[in-house]
């Protein structure tokens, strides 16, 4: 349904990452809230005179920064770690 390998799916997994706009993308129907936290309304309504579980426009705005923020700073922290792994592992190779 989203147009990617199961390989991707398990990739995701294994990293603890997704792509989120990709997911918005494909997922044009799902309420941003609930995507990002599970709470409220899954379907976003159509019909303006009901209320909507879905936060406005800007606070999902707010919530796509914030989660893309957390993301650049995992992917930093997950580089150094990385890069420790293989500093740890030339010194037990070399010592």
């Amino acid at each position: 349904m989203i147009g990617v390998t199961p390989q991707t799916i398990n990739t995701w997994i294994t990293r603890n990452t997704f792509d989120i706009e990709l997911l918005f993308a494909k997922c044009e129907n799902i309420s941003a809230e609930w995507l990002l936290t599970g709470e409220g309304s899954m379907l976003k309504t159509d019909n303006p005179t009901e209320p909507s579980d879905a936060p406005p426009l800007n606070a999902e705005n707010a919530a796509l920064n914030t989660l893309k923020g957390i993301i650049k700073e995992q992917a930093l922290e997950i580089a150094r770690l990385e890069l420790e792994v293989e500093n740890l592992k030339n010194r037990i190779n070399n010592g």
